[in-house]
């Protein structure tokens, strides 16, 4: 499922690549196989020789996901995205004299490197995928960029709330409390122009797992569970995710954050 919609943070924004026939899915396994056994550039090489930069970033996200999802590689699918969303800057650079072309790779590296941002983020709890906080601050930068990309492109609504929600959600996991209250503050403020309720609730609960978790506040148990208990009560698909992303997040850095 493609992109920043209000059902996106179920999915962290793992695009499907476009046309993905048995050339394309070679491709990508070779890169996959070359990054694993330590050949990052030779992967690049492997990516980057193709006759349209759109197979390029169908390339490179879909090596990105499979570092993640299927080898559980963190380091290696930050490196690469690094090589990935830089292509994407480049390309965009080049091609100011085409708005169309320039447009669409911006948005291919705001969509990359939130993917990449996303995957840094211990509180989804996958199974198998080791999180340490250096990820976490390399993520923190490309969720930075993807939100500055998000300005540069003029974008609105649930776009501006993700990108917040990124940046404030791994601030979060580093313990960076009051910065993590601001980013989402700005996300629930913008999650708050749509007509749907449920992120903008969503956005709320976190900011109540921010302070409870925060050992300089004096918030207690009581603002989560009515955070929660609101979001809970919208009785939708979305708010019940939410509501388990949420009770998710919190296990996970009770610990984490100990």
């Amino acid at each position: 499922m493609d992109g920043d919609s209000g059902q996106t943070l179920k999915v962290r924004l793992m695009t499907n690549p476009a046309g993905s026939d048995a050339e394309l899915n070679g491709v990508i396994e070779q890169a996959v196989s070359l990054v694993l056994g330590g050949d990052l550039f030779a992967a690049q090489n492997v990516i980057e020789e193709a006759e349209s930069a759109q197979i390029v970033v169908d390339r490179y996200s879909g090596v990105i996901k499979l570092l993640y999802r299927d080898h559980k590689d963190v380091a290696g699918m930050l490196t690469l995205g690094a090589l990935g969303v830089a292509f994407c800057l480049r390309e965009a650079r080049s091609h100011e004299n085409s708005s169309d072309e320039s447009r669409s790779l911006l948005d291919a590296a705001k969509r990359m490197s939130f993917n990449i941002a996303a995957n840094c983020w211990p509180g989804w709890n996958d199974e198998g995928v080791e999180i340490s906080d250096d990820h976490i601050r390399t993520g923190l930068g490309f969720a930075r960029l993807s939100r500055r990309l998000v300005e540069e492109l003029e974008l609105d609504g649930d776009q501006v709330g993700n990108g917040y929600w990124i940046v404030g959600a791994l601030q979060l996991s580093l313990g960076e409390f009051d910065a993590a209250l601001a980013a989402l503050a700005d996300s629930k403020a913008a999650f708050g122009q749509l007509s749907d309720p449920a992120q903008a609730l969503m956005a709320d609960a976190y900011i109540a797992l921010t302070k409870r978790l925060d050992p300089a506040s004096e918030s207690n148990d009581e603002e989560l569970k009515s955070a929660v208990q609101t979001l809970r009560g919208l009785d939708n698909e979305d708010a019940t995710f939410f509501v388990d992303q949420v009770e998710t997040a919190r296990a996970v850095f009770q610990l984490r954050l100990r």
